[in-house]
């Protein structure tokens, strides 16, 4: 009995020893390597800082032709870096904004690590930039990760958001931690929050939420319940068919966000 005890605090000591760096692996999954010249797509290469004073790299998308509709700023998910979204800012374009991307700390060309704080930190300098350039308060477009601090932005800036989109919104890490790691009293060793289940009932802005109902990394009913507890003006879109990685250019798709964008109060 007492080796089996002991046996049980070990395990014990060593999953609370493993879960942080576990939770931070599993969470932030950068590359350092851009895949593409933006310039070779109409993008201008940036720099800028984070008020921490982290040097941080980006992507600029000016609106080629015609009057732009204002700016929108991308917050991307988990993985890669800004190079790999490159045909998403193409498909913001060609709805009337300029676009700006940008890479989180320790992805792509920016300094520093990643980190939850840093992620909020960063969104709030890549904001900042996005209103400078485009002479107006941004729209927000989060996917996955992305969604924190695409939320975060939209509960907490000044001037906030024109409108916020999220594509897959996550709950909270909690939450997440369930379905990665479902072994009992895993949630309550989590230390990140990444809670858009709280945050986004601070929102102030429109919100548009789209999930495809076969997402097998964050299932459909956490978007339903980020959704349901964000204030009105809001809409929901469900992807019938749609995963986590699927592109986001069908018909079905692109003309409810197009609306959406659309829809929103003129540039300031």
């Amino acid at each position: 009995m007492l080796q089996l005890v002991v046996t049980f605090v070990l395990l014990g000591v060593a999953l609370w020893l493993a879960v942080p760096w576990l939770e931070t692996r599993l969470t932030f999954q950068p590359q350092r390597s851009w895949d593409l010249d933006v310039r070779n797509f109409g993008g201008e290469e940036l720099r800028f800082e984070s008020a921490d004073g982290t040097a941080l790299s980006g992507a600029w998308f000016p609106l080629e032709t015609g009057e732009p509709r204002g700016v929108l700023l991308h917050c991307s998910g988990n993985a890669g870096n800004l190079s790999h979204r490159v045909g998403m800012a193409l498909a913001w374009r060609q709805l009337g904004f300029h676009v700006l991307l940008f890479d989180y700390r320790g992805y792509g060309r920016s300094e520093g690590t990643p980190s939850e704080q840093g992620l909020l930190l960063d969104a709030e300098a890549a904001y900042r930039e996005a209103a400078r350039r485009g002479g107006g308060r941004p729209v927000v477009s989060g996917r996955s990760l992305g969604t924190v601090p695409a939320t975060h932005l939209a509960a907490t800036v000044d001037p906030a958001p024109r409108g916020l989109l999220l594509d897959s919104p996550m709950a909270s890490a909690k939450e997440m931690a369930g379905l990665v790691l479902p072994i009992p009293g895993v949630p309550n060793l989590i230390t990140l929050r990444l809670d858009n289940e709280r945050n986004v009932t601070e929102i102030r802005c429109p919100l548009f939420v789209l999930h495809g109902d076969e997402d097998e990394v964050i299932p459909i009913d956490q978007g339903r319940r980020v959704f349901d507890r964000a204030p009105e003006p809001k809409e929901f879109l469900i992807v019938a068919g749609g995963r986590h990685n699927d592109l986001r250019t069908h018909p079905r798709v692109e003309g409810p966000v197009k609306r959406f964008l659309h829809s929103l109060p003129s540039v300031d």
